[in-house]
């Protein structure tokens, strides 16, 4: 007889959560893919739609390994299995009729699981996956004796001692370390390049980038400025990482006068870290970190899972800049300006023949022009004039490219750093989770011998330092463009007071969920096995204590139909009463043969016993309902069990 796929309710419910944790990891057209097989079961099932030949499934599985691996160049990846298993599960679907197909189903969403577990630290993952994990294991019991909840629950708490010695001693391994795994989806959008409209796209995005906590230090919003990379070559609105620069070597007066922090980076598709302004000491046991110049730190490797690692930064300490003519000239090479811009650069030399004189005079100009910050800025064409005289609407990037060019054009040697400014702090767990929001570039001048940081953002709305930029971009525009000047501005809404408040609780259970599994890594293991060298006493009694509990569960496992139903309860009460009175039978014999045993001995017992064998039979092997309640089965035995003694 074919079975229906959608007639199993639980195997859908739990097959479709895994699913929806499959497509996190993997491209839109697998996920696409996936969703139209299934309409195309459910309509085939549902509407007597004509299904696909099986001719096709073999054809369509080959295409994906095929696409898979055209796409990452290799199939042993996060991305790369999931991506596969996502389709075979849908192929499995299409082609469902027996109940070998259930098996193999619960198998891949058994594996889509346990993948997901293992990449993935997050906590959010862990309800919808345990979700799923309970709902396959509930779609596998077919014994409609057998109350499937309270089973599946008395056996989770039978295997949690043994879940807690495998977290506790098995080796925790990182596997399927693919060098492609990231290359083809950039979950952190940042980019090490400074184009019109970049940066504004990313921080349409939510994702979280990474999260950090300081060590008895309290910061306020504007002074987090994490860069991530420096760009030296400038071409009007666009700029591009260049050559390198020296290394800030800290003295020993800095060390000890630094802010320490620590830091868990999200798995990103670039290697670079973010850290804040003078960062003087990167320490990480997750991942090798290497040390660049210009103040910037990269990952050795991509990632697939989070790295924590601690940090140092002095803000006490700016670095030196240049001071070899023939290096510095590079930090003032600008293209050829516009007329608009150039007529101002000549007017702001005219009026200031300081270095200071004719920086002051540019931040003036951010600052009373009437600029607009926005995500919406619309397309440049790499025109300053359009958008220092017309148009002067821009997100960080604009101001921070054209503020960058006009120093150099002013003779002041310049750079652009590129990171993520600010943050939201989660006052339940007080750490700070940095979002694609707060992405955002800022200048930094050469003035005095030392690099200084000017950000044009801040000289046009200051809020957007202050607030942040996921706060700042859950205003409104009107809100934005009205309080843009006044850095203290907050919105009073209860109602998304109440919803923030809700958002820290899960963010800061997240948070230490994920610090507490990446601090119980192999070396935490092995120091605390260490901890048993020359016990010998308490390693003995441990082994013996797991030895013993492997028994009583394989005791309990041989008694579990016993426990079923209650007239399993009855039959085995009767058995128990048998062998008190001298009657032997093997375990072998099935409990109807034991009731024949009683009655040849007991033949007065005829009439009860042979009622609960007939109701026995009809429960277990004919799988039909009791004509008699086992109650009264139960109160006629015990008063014939009385009688017989």
């Amino acid at each position: 007889m074919k079975k229906e796929f959608f007639a199993n309710k639980a195997l859908v419910l739990s097959l479709s959560s895994s699913i929806a944790i499959a497509a996190t990891e993997v491209p839109l057209w697998i996920s696409g893919f996936s969703l139209m097989i299934i309409l195309w079961k459910y309509a085939n099932e549902k509407f007597n739609v004509p299904k696909l030949s099986t001719k096709v499934t073999p054809i369509m599985g080959a295409l994906i390994f095929l696409i898979v691996y055209l796409q990452y160049k290799t199939i042993l990846g996060q991305e790369e299995s999931t991506t596969i298993l996502l389709g075979l599960v849908s192929l499995t679907i299409l082609n469902y009729e027996t109940e070998r197909d259930t098996l193999f189903l619960v198998l891949l969403g058994f594996l889509i699981v346990v993948i997901k577990s293992v990449f993935s630290l997050d906590f959010i993952w862990t309800i919808p996956a345990i979700i799923s994990f309970f709902g396959l294991w509930y779609s596998l019991m077919t014994n409609s004796k057998v109350n499937k909840i309270k089973f599946l629950f008395q056996t989770t708490l039978k295997a949690l001692p043994m879940l807690i010695l495998l977290f506790i001693f098995f080796p925790r391994l990182v596997i399927f370390q693919s060098k492609q795994a990231h290359q083809v989806i950039a979950q952190s959008g940042f980019n090490e390049d400074l184009n019109p409209g970049r940066f504004s796209e990313v921080a349409l995005q939510n994702q979280t980038v990474f999260r950090a906590d300081f060590k008895n230090t309290r910061m306020n919003t504007e002074e987090l400025y994490w860069r991530g990379a420096v760009l030296n070559i400038s071409n009007g609105f666009a700029w591009q990482k260049g050559s390198n620069e020296k290394v800030l070597i800290p003295t020993k007066e800095t060390l000890n006068s630094a802010i320490e922090y620590n830091v868990i980076l999200e798995p990103l598709s670039v290697r670079n870290i973010f850290v804040l302004d003078s960062p003087i000491k990167i320490i990480s046991a997750s991942a090798p970190i290497n040390q660049l110049q210009n103040r910037s730190y990269a990952l050795s490797n991509l990632q697939i899972q989070q790295v924590q690692f601690e940090a140092q930064s002095a803000f006490n300490l700016s670095e030196p800049s240049v001071d070899d003519p023939t290096e510095s000239q590079k930090y003032l090479l600008f293209p050829d300006l516009p007329p608009k811009t150039k007529a101002l650069i000549e007017v702001i030399k005219s009026k200031n023949p300081s270095l200071k004189g004719r920086i002051e005079a540019l931040k003036k100009f951010f600052a009373q022009k009437g600029f607009i910050y926005t995500l919406k800025p619309e397309l440049y064409q790499n025109n300053l004039d359009e958008f220092l005289f017309e148009r002067k609407k821009g997100f960080c990037e604009h101001f921070a490219a054209a503020f960058g060019t006009l120093s150099r054009a002013l003779d002041v040697p310049a750079r652009i750093v590129i990171g993520y400014q600010g943050g939201l702090y989660n006052s339940m767990g007080h750490f700070w989770k940095i979002s694609q929001k707060d992405a955002h570039a800022w200048v930094e001048i050469g003035l005095d011998g030392r690099w200084v940081r000017v950000d044009p953002t801040g000289l046009v709305t200051p809020l957007r330092l202050t607030l942040g930029g996921e706060t700042y971009f859950s205003l409104s525009e009107d809100e934005q463009i009205l309080n843009s000047k006044n850095p203290g501005f907050k919105r009073q809404d209860s109602f998304e007071g109440s919803m923030i408040q809700v958002q820290l609780f899960f963010e800061n259970l997240n948070y230490y969920w994920t610090v507490f599994l990446l601090n119980y890594d192999l070396q935490t293991q092995l120091n605390f096995l260490k901890q048993f060298q020359g016990h010998w006493l308490v390693s003995v009694v441990f082994i013996l204590l797991f030895v013993l509990f492997l028994i009583y569960g394989r005791k309990k496992q041989k008694n579990q139909f016993v426990n079923q139903h209650e007239l399993s309860s009855l039959i085995a009460r009767i058995e128990t009463w048998a062998l008190k009175k001298g009657l032997h039978f093997t375990e072998n014999q099935t409990p109807l043969e034991v009731l024949e045993l009683i009655v040849k001995k007991y033949p007065e017992s005829a009439s009860t016993l042979t009622e609960i064998s007939k109701q026995y039979e009809s429960l277990v092997y004919r799988d039909r309902q009791l004509s008699e309640s086992p109650q009264k089965l139960k109160r006629r035995w015990i008063e014939l069990s009385r009688k017989l003694n």
